[in-house]
């Protein structure tokens, strides 16, 4: 965890920020993104159940996203939204000598890779809770922050992580469809 945490941050230090003359990593941009992620969730959802949970968490970040806009928006104009690496999942993660190596960044959308440092370490922090162990998630934010001072980051993660589950939830939901499996296209929404 502490060898990708100085490689996360390494990629964070060294990424351009984005320019005032972009929309990059912009609240309306931010926001835009997350209703487009529920929309294409919920078109996939068939279980009445699920789709009760995805509507609870909508409200949620609906909410949530009222009370840290202010927040996006100072981020972006000190300079923290910066062209990230966008798929920073443990797929992309390869750990070589004893040091991470990242690599498979998203080329194909420059709005996916232009994004809150928050937003890309999240993506790790969700897959590696899931997947892994939550204590070592936040033993790897833990260290980014320190690596990196982004303190600020705290006051948005949370919203962030559960963007990040979403997408999972939806690329899982899209990769069931495209193999023809019919039965919940996302599993529980809940679980991720």
């Amino acid at each position: 965890m502490l060898s990708l945490a100085d490689a996360v941050a390494a990629l964070h230090g060294a990424a351009e920020s984005a320019g005032r003359d972009t929309d990059y990593g912009r609240a309306a941009e931010v926001q835009q993104q997350s209703d487009d992620n529920f929309r294409e969730l919920g078109e996939r959802l068939s279980d009445n159940r699920d789709r009760a949970r995805l509507a609870a968490l909508d409200a949620w970040t609906g909410s949530r996203f009222e009370a840290i806009e202010n927040v996006i928006e100072a981020r972006r104009a000190c300079g923290r939204v910066r062209e990230c690496h966008g798929d920073l999942h443990l797929g992309n993660i390869l750990l070589e000598d004893g040091r991470c190596v990242l690599f498979d960044c998203i080329e194909f959308n420059a709005a996916l890779r232009w994004t809150d440092t928050a937003a890309d370490i999240a993506f790790t922090m969700m897959d590696i809770a899931h997947a892994v162990d939550r204590a070592l998630a936040n033993l790897l934010y833990n260290e980014y922050l320190q690596c990196t001072g982004d303190y600020d980051s705290v006051a948005i993660i949370d919203y962030f992580l559960v963007y990040r589950a979403l997408v999972r939830a939806k690329v899982d939901a899209i990769r069931r469809g495209q193999s023809g499996d019919r039965g919940d296209a996302a599993g529980p929404v809940a679980a991720t």
